[in-house]
C-alpha cells in the first residue's frame, strides 16, 4: 500500500530528490520492482520519472559503466501533491465493469486467478475478481532480454485475450506490485484512463462477503 504522504515526502527528500528533478528508476530484475517505485512517484503527482527498461541486467549486459560504493547526497525538502486519478480502491473495483465500462486486469500467475492454485499469504481465497480479465505480467515482457514488448505487440496480445486498449483499465495483483508493471506497459501502449488497485487481491479477497469468481479448468 502506499505510505503516508509526509513519510514519502520525508523519506525521498532524504535521498536529496526535489520534485523538479527527472527521476530514472532501475532494479536488478529488469522491469521488476521499479515499476512499483515508478507508478507511487506518480500517484504522488512526481511526473517527470522514467524506468530503465531492462534494467541493471542489460544495463551491464551492453558493456555500460557502473561504480560501487556510497552516495553521497543533499537532503533537500520534497512536497507531493497526490495524483488520485491512478489510485484505485474498492469501490472503485465494485463499479468498474458495471458503472464506468472498466476493465479490471489481473497480473497474478495463471492458477492463482483461475482458483486451481494457493495464495502465498495464509488464510487468503484464490480466485479473481468477478469480470476481471487475466493478463499475467510475465506476458507483457520479453522473456529473455526482460525488456517491455513493443506497444504494437502488446496491443495484438491483448486483443487475442479480449483486453480493449481503448477503454479503461484497472490493474491489480496480489498485493499492487507487479500490477504496476501492467500500468507502466498498457502506458508505453498509449492507454491514458489507467489507474492501480492499490489494496489489490489482498485487500480485495480480506473483506468478508466479498464475491470471488473461480473456473474448473
Amino acid at each position: 500500500m502506499l505510505p503516508p504522504a509526509m513519510q514519502f515526502d520525508q523519506q525521498v527528500g532524504d535521498l536529496g530528490i526535489s520534485a523538479s528533478d527527472h527521476i530514472v528508476i532501475y532494479d536488478t530484475s529488469g522491469i521488476g520492482s521499479a515499476c512499483r517505485v515508478y507508478w507511487t512517484f506518480r500517484a504522488f503527482g512526481h511526473s517527470n520519472v522514467s524506468v530503465l527498461d531492462g534494467g541493471l541486467p542489460k544495463w551491464e549486459a551492453e558493456g555500460r559503466l557502473t561504480v560501487s560504493g556510497d552516495t553521497v547526497v543533499e537532503p533537500k525538502v520534497y512536497n507531493s501533491q497526490i495524483n488520485p486519478t491512478i489510485v484505485a480502491n474498492f469501490k472503485d473495483i465494485r463499479t468498474a465493469t458495471t458503472v464506468h465500462n472498466c476493465q479490471v486486469i489481473d497480473a497474478r500467475p495463471a492458477g492463482r486467478y483461475y482458483g486451481s492454485d494457493p495464495e502465498p499469504r495464509a488464510g487468503l481465497s484464490s480466485g479473481h475478481i468477478p469480470e476481471s480479465r487475466s493478463l499475467p505480467f510475465p506476458m507483457v515482457m520479453d522473456p529473455v532480454t526482460k525488456t517491455f514488448l513493443e506497444p504494437e505487440k502488446l496491443r495484438e496480445l491483448c486483443e487475442h485475450r479480449g483486453i480493449s486498449l481503448d477503454r479503461p483499465i484497472i490493474c491489480t495483483c496480489g498485493s499492487g506490485i507487479t500490477a504496476s508493471i501492467l500500468y507502466l506497459a498498457f502506458e508505453r501502449a498509449g492507454v491514458t484512463d489507467l489507474s492501480v488497485y492499490d489494496g489489490s487481491w489482498t485487500e480485495y479477497a480480506s473483506i468478508p462477503g466479498v464475491l470471488i469468481s473461480k473456473v474448473n479448468i
